[in-house]
């Protein structure tokens, strides 16, 4: 449902709420560091997307 992404700190997950002004991620890290919990990050925090859905 959600993009899949990598983090700049090594953690990966699934993006599972968007915050906008200022835009910011609400990750369910899946590896890494913090895994089991939600992290916020902004967009210079994520090193690349795995995942778009219905990409094309």
């Amino acid at each position: 449902m959600y993009s899949l992404v990598d983090t700049v700190d090594g953690q990966r997950g699934s993006i599972v709420e968007v915050d906008a002004g200022p835009i910011s991620y609400v990750i369910d890290v899946q590896a890494g560091p913090q895994t089991g919990s939600k992290i916020t990050v902004i967009p210079e925090q994520i090193d690349r997307v795995i995942w778009v859905p219905n990409w094309k």
